[in-house]
C-alpha cells in the first residue's frame, strides 16, 4: 500500500505495479493500493496497473500508452492531458475522473466495458 505517492515525472516504462501472482484467482486477488499518488508527467508506457486502486490520483499530462488498467478503480482521477493511446480500460471504473484534453482515447482497448464512463469529465 503507497497511499499518497510522488511519482510525478518518473520513468516507470514496463513497471508491473499489477497482481504479484497471475496464476491466482483474479476475483481475490488485490491490487496495489495507489489511491491519491501523483504520477503527472510519469511515463508509464506498457506499465502493468492491472486491478489498482487509483481513486483520486493524478495522471496530469502522463504519457500512458499501453497501459494496462484492466479492472482498476479509476474513479475521481485526472488524466488531463495524458495520452492513453492502445491503453486496455477493461472493466475499469472511471467515475468522476477528468478526461479533458486526453489523447488516443478513440484507440483504447475494452471500451465497451468501462464502467461509470457517463459520469467522467470530459
Amino acid at each position: 500500500m503507497m497511499d499518497g505517492a510522488d511519482f510525478r515525472g518518473a520513468d516507470m516504462t514496463d513497471a508491473h505495479l499489477g497482481p504479484y501472482d497471475l496464476r491466482a484467482d483474479m476475483s481475490s486477488m488485490p491490487g496495489s493500493i495507489l489511491r491519491g499518488s501523483d504520477f503527472s508527467g510519469a511515463i508509464l508506457r506498457r506499465a502493468d496497473l492491472m486491478w489498482a486502486k487509483l481513486r483520486f490520483s493524478k495522471f496530469v499530462g502522463a504519457d500512458l500508452r499501453d497501459v494496462n488498467f484492466v479492472g482498476a478503480n479509476l474513479s475521481m482521477c485526472d488524466f488531463s492531458g495524458a495520452d492513453l493511446t492502445g491503453a486496455n480500460l477493461m472493466d475499469a471504473d472511471l467515475d468522476g475522473a477528468n478526461l479533458s484534453g486526453v489523447r488516443g482515447f478513440d484507440s483504447v482497448n475494452g471500451g465497451d466495458s468501462i464502467k461509470n464512463l457517463d459520469r467522467a469529465i470530459r
